[in-house]
């Protein structure tokens, strides 16, 4: 039958405790304090509500149709099952706990759907266990968060665990910020991956999915970002800036033998707010992964962002079978500023690459597609449109293949394959739009048979090569009918690639409406000086390159201590892009773009 406890009973001093209210129309009403030793396990075959507080380590409740956790309810335990066959209402989820004696795993699930009016935050820390501290949310419908959705979790010492999955089968929706994060400071073996899926909508004021492990702590497997979302994706909060952030920062000096994948795919829209960025990250400087560090995004529909960012950061690092970055949108993709997809330290890669695959893009300022050094970069049938439009790969064996499409900029289009056998390919018809001034440089550029590229606007090309391999009208070395050729404004003859102006590729920054502004940095010591200096690599034309990155929070940066940093060993230097961690951004060479 029904049981019902009140809160002039409690519960103390005992090792375990269950309580079971049997039958079809029994419910579990819970208001009295349990405290036990080790576990408390509930059940109730019809609803179970409960306004007391529980601790214990570990809880286990399971009931046939609602449950409902009201007014002063807290739950104190690491380790926590629960499932509702129906609902689940919470007025507030928090749950920070260090697991010593159980797993720490956490498992929420509800057929129907889960509805917390507040804040939903759960926190894991390794307390001396081998494996666990496992975060998992299920709705079977909606899972409805009235404040902030806040997972985070820490494989430190773990063999394997501290993975975070959010599944529900319809709509996610978030009044706050939704945030998940695993963490290591110390070994770790399998783990660290998080999986957030939705089968509907998915709304929040702001979005970070983020791993991140410190230096020289291992990683054996795991370190995945997936990002799934079966319709649409909107952030969008009151001031206007609600943006995407998904980070994978891998650890130093170690080898990660398979994993750091970061996946995205939306069904439909993404958008976020006028005043938010969608950026997706990896940082695998001075570490090897063997099988993996890939950032593939795909959109089913149209994009709508103010800066989009995709980077795969591997300067002093090596990556076996991986490196790369794919971005595919169905749709229209709008992009208020800019737009950059990056790889740098491309030549500790076995075969990195770029890959635009189709899709509409509008960029109000520079769309930006480079790689450091060894590479490819391959346009398939996309149409993109922007202020200044800049390709390049600039390994002595880049290659640049555009396939198909409209390529059409205001200001400048550049197409650069400089290295001593770098290779700008047009491999089917494709339009080089706009009135802007276009220059194609490379070692070799070639136009494949029967195929034409058109330009537009009254220049023609300027044609930097010393293999020009297409028709001779326009000074190429082939001489035959079905040679590939120029048509519309047609191309200058060939000068020698060694006369090609610089690339300048200069970073993204700070735009407004696509216009750039200065960056002041005030260096205060020598101390600072060099930790700066950690962080600058060669560019394209020699210049040094200097990280920076734009971040949203800046006012957190109390977080870096330069002086700190002042040791013989800098170059073990960790100074990590970390959401809200300030302005100077990542380990040595990170966020770098040529200048």
């Amino acid at each position: 039958g029904p049981i019902t406890l009140g809160p002039e009973i409690s519960f103390s001093g005992l090792h375990d405790l269950t309580i079971y209210a049997r039958g079809s129309s029994s419910d579990l009403t819970l208001g009295s304090d349990i405290s036990t030793a080790s576990r408390v396990s509930l059940f109730a075959q019809r609803d179970m509500s409960m306004t007391s507080s529980i601790t214990t380590d570990d809880l286990y409740a399971f009931v046939g149709r609602n449950i409902s956790i009201n007014g002063e309810a807290a739950i104190h335990a690491p380790t926590i099952t629960l499932f509702a066959g129906q609902n689940l209402n919470w007025s507030n989820l928090t749950s920070d706990e260090t697991a010593s004696n159980s797993n720490g795993d956490v498992s929420i699930s509800a057929g129907q759907t889960i509805n917390v009016a507040n804040d939903l935050t759960i926190n894991r820390e390794n307390g001396g266990i081998t494996s666990g501290l496992n975060i998992v949310l299920y709705a079977g419908t909606d899972l409805l968060v009235g404040g902030d959705l806040s997972i985070k979790t820490d494989i430190s010492n773990l063999t394997s665990g501290a993975n975070v999955d959010v599944l529900v089968d319809r709509n996610l929706m978030v009044g706050g910020s939704l945030e998940l994060q695993t963490s290591a400071t110390a070994q770790s073996g399998t783990g660290a991956n998080i999986d957030l899926r939705v089968g509907g909508n998915l709304t929040a004021a702001d979005l970070f999915l983020g791993v991140e492990l410190a230096v020289q702590a291992p990683q054996q497997n795991g370190e995945n970002v997936t990002l799934f979302v079966g319709n649409n994706l909107v952030t969008h909060n009151a001031t206007n800036s609600g943006g995407i952030d998904l980070e994978i920062i891998t650890p130093v000096h170690q080898t990660v033998n398979s994993g750091a994948n970061l996946f995205l795919s939306i069904g439909n829209n993404l958008t976020t707010d006028a005043g938010g960025d969608t950026t997706l990250l990896i940082n695998n400087n001075i570490n090897e992964v063997v099988n993996g560090a890939n950032i593939f995004a795909a959109i089913g529909g149209n994009l709508n962002t103010r800066n989009l960012t995709l980077e795969l950061l591997n300067n002093g690092g090596a990556i076996g079978t991986g490196g790369i970055v794919s971005l595919a949108v169905a749709g229209t993709a709008n992009i208020t500023n800019d737009a950059t997809v990056a790889i740098y330290g491309s030549d500790g890669a076995a075969a990195s690459g770029i890959l635009i695959n189709g899709g509409n893009y509008n960029v109000g300022g520079t769309f930006l597609t480079y790689i450091d050094g060894n590479g490819a970069i391959t346009f398939n049938n996309a149409s993109v449109h922007a202020d200044v439009l800049k390709a390049g790969v600039f390994g002595a064996n880049g290659v640049l293949n555009i396939g198909g499409g409209t390529l059409s900029a205001d200001t400048m289009l550049k197409l650069y394959a400089p290295g001593s056998n770098g290779q700008l390919n047009f491999v089917s018809n494709v339009i080089l739009g706009g009135n802007s001034t276009k220059i194609l440089a490379a070692n070799s550029i070639t136009i494949f048979d029967n195929v034409v590229v058109t330009i537009g606007g009254e220049l023609p090309a300027e044609v930097y090569t010393n293999n020009a391999n297409y028709s001779e009208r326009w000074g190429g070395n082939r001489r035959y009918p079905t040679a590939g050729t120029f048509a519309g404004a047609g191309a200058n003859n060939p000068q020698p690639l060694a006369k090609a102006p610089p690339f300048d590729a200069s970073s993204p920054g700070n735009p407004t409406n696509g216009k750039r502004t200065k960056t002041v940095i005030n260096i205060q010591n020598s101390g600072q000086l060099l930790s700066l200096l950690d962080g600058a690599v060669p560019g394209a034309n020699g210049k040094l390159r200097v990280p920076h990155r734009d971040q949203r929070h800046a006012g957190n940066a109390d977080r870096l201590n330069i002086n700190r940093m002042m040791k013989a060993d800098r170059d073990m230097a960790d100074i990590r892009h970390t959401r809200d961690r300030g302005v100077i951004n990542n380990r040595l060479g990170s966020g770098m773009r040529a200048f």
